[in-house]
Formats: structure tokens, sequence, C-alpha cells
């Protein structure tokens, strides 16, 4: 079923495919249990010519806008890998779009979901160690998993 947010442009070929293959995705998702790990998620692997990677990226994020479902991109060592071709390979897995509840009260003036500390009453002093071995203050959604 098509995302209620989708447009409704006509759709060339190469796009009904593509719509057709994430949809394949994200149904095989939901059938193994909608997983969270990257390794037990169900993933699509394309090897595309480096000039056709820009355009095979956009042909993805448009099926999962139309799905209304999200993408996950990655592999065993990274997302911009290379086979002996010289082609890329691109890996990705398709799931559900995170839930932010409607209507959910932030807790600072500026309105964003993410506490950056910058109008809390209590500040951490210059030089205080972060919670996390990279040093970033904040999760930037990386994930140390692997394939």
């Amino acid at each position: 079923m098509a995302s209620q947010f989708a447009p409704s442009r006509a759709r060339d070929e190469n796009q009904i495919a593509m719509d057709g293959i994430v949809k394949k995705y994200h149904d095989a998702w939901l059938n193994d249990g909608a997983p969270t790990k990257w390794a037990a998620m169900p993933k699509a692997r394309y090897h595309i010519p480096p000039a056709a990677e820009e355009g095979f990226r956009f042909l993805v994020r448009r099926a999962a806008d139309f799905h209304g479902v999200a993408i996950k991109w990655g592999g065993q060592q990274g997302t911009k890998v290379r086979d002996a071709q010289g082609n890329l390979v691109l890996v990705f897995a398709i799931r559900d779009r995170r839930e932010r509840p409607v209507g959910a009260e932030s807790d600072d003036e500026t309105g964003d979901e993410l506490d950056n500390g910058a109008d809390s009453e209590t500040e951490r002093p210059v030089g205080a160690e972060s919670d996390d071995e990279t040093g970033d203050e904040l999760d930037n959604g990386a994930d140390s998993e692997t394939e």
C-alpha cells in the first residue's frame, strides 16, 4: 500500500520495479519478526557502477517514500565497498519508520526533541568526560553492528 504522502505523478518502469523490490524486502522484514539488528534483517545487495550510484539511491529513496518505510544502508565493511570490477556494492534493508508521538511536547524552547544541553540549567564542566568512547555527547545514529 502506498504512503498517504506518496506523490501522484507517473512512475516510470524502473521506479515501479524498485517499488516492488522495496515492498518485497519490507514484507520479508515483517515476516522475520521485524528484527532490529542489522545481521538479522533481510538485505538487498546490488553492484552498481559508480556513475549510477546517485540515481540508484534516488530510486530506492523514492520507493521507500512511496511505501512509507525507512531504508537502512550498510554492509559488513561500510557503505562504500567496491567489487573486483570496480562497481559499488550497495546493501540495504527496509524497515518501518520510527514512530514519533503526535503532539509530543519537548522540554526546551526550541521545540527540539533532542536535548543538546544548550538551555539546560546544569551544564557539564569543560573538560568533563563524555558517556561514550567517541567523545560525542549525542548519539550520531551510526550502528556498530556488522552483517
